[in-house]
């Protein structure tokens, strides 16, 4: 053999392929990456949503809780008209807050000693504020007019309740009584998801829009500390407002909800979008959530829940004259 010819045979086995079982070992262990790459890929997806929809919860519920709050502060709240002069020296002397287990039967129509209450724990609970509203105590429109809870302005049609103790003297004029009852809507909503919505006064015992406040609120359950009398400050029991109309029902609707001087608020946030991981039935520390109730239940539609619960001193029940 030439030596031409054994230098063709020595590239030729330096060029040799490779044989089939090292073929099927390299495809087997690509697979085995690319099946481990994959994995951590969904996983941190998957987390990345998760961690997602907890702020997306924890932002809603500071927003809807951080506004409830402000709310039912204000409960009761009246400017003074005078001193010796009136035997009630206030413009607004009713129940600053009333509440409806399982909702009202009417959000906006009825007046304020009128309205029904569903009394079920089937369905979200809802809630009547009231105080006198200025310009200080609401954001005005544009021509410096206080508003509701929807940014409608509020007229000065009631008649204040300051009585006079003189004879002859005058007696205070109208003023804006701000009355904003707030419910959640579980269906028909905007975002077609459960909603918190709200009913604002317009004037005495008139209703304007009704608009949705905070999207994601799937259920609202309070209960409301009461003190012993109508004039008393400090909390005895918290009960349901189904439990004071029943408790307290040989007493005027305004006399028995004086007695509330807190409110606990639990609402139930529900993520916007939905996670496989929340639909997984087989692992209850995802697919699980407490209630109101701190009853456990099971998420079924993939989107996560939460309860945040806050409890709410009447200030001006407190600071009353």
């Amino acid at each position: 053999m030439s030596h031409r010819s054994q230098v063709q045979v020595r590239n030729l086995r330096r060029q040799a392929g490779l044989t089939l079982i090292e073929l099927m070992i390299g495809l087997v262990l690509g697979l085995l990456i690319i099946a481990a790459a994959s994995a951590t890929y969904v996983s941190t997806v998957q987390a990345s949503r998760v961690a997602e929809a907890n702020s997306q919860m924890n932002e809603t519920a500071a927003i809807t809780l951080g506004l409830l709050q402000q709310q039912i502060r204000l409960a009761g709240y009246s400017q003074i008209v005078g001193s010796t002069t009136y035997s009630i020296r206030k413009n607004f002397d009713g129940s600053g807050i009333r509440g409806c287990t399982g909702g009202f039967s009417s959000a906006s129509t009825a007046a304020f000693n009128s309205l029904t209450c569903n009394n079920t724990t089937a369905t979200p609970d809802s809630l009547v504020i009231r105080y006198e509203a200025t310009v200080n105590n609401t954001i005005p429109t544009g021509a410096n007019v206080p508003t509701n809870c929807v940014g409608e302005g509020i007229s000065q049609s009631t008649p204040s309740s300051a009585t006079s103790t003189v004879p002859g003297a005058m007696v205070p004029g109208a003023y804006r009584l701000s009355e904003n009852r707030y419910f959640v809507r579980t269906a028909g909503t905007p975002s077609g998801g459960p909603e918190l919505y709200c009913a604002g006064a317009t004037g005495t015992n008139t209703f304007g829009t009704i608009s949705p406040v905070m999207e994601g609120i799937e259920a609202m359950q309070i209960t409301y500390g009461v003190a012993n009398t109508s004039t008393g400050t400090v909390t005895s029991a918290y009960m349901s407002a189904q439990a004071i109309d029943t408790t307290f029902a040989s007493e005027s609707l305004d006399t028995r909800w004086k007695r509330v001087v807190s409110a606990r608020v639990c609402i139930v946030i529900r993520s916007t979008d939905a996670s496989e991981r929340f639909a997984n039935v087989t692992d209850t520390a995802t697919n699980q959530y407490f209630d109101c109730s701190n009853t456990a239940q099971t998420i079924t539609d993939g989107r996560a829940r939460r309860a945040y619960t806050t409890t709410i001193m009447l200030k001006n029940k407190l600071d009353q004259l």
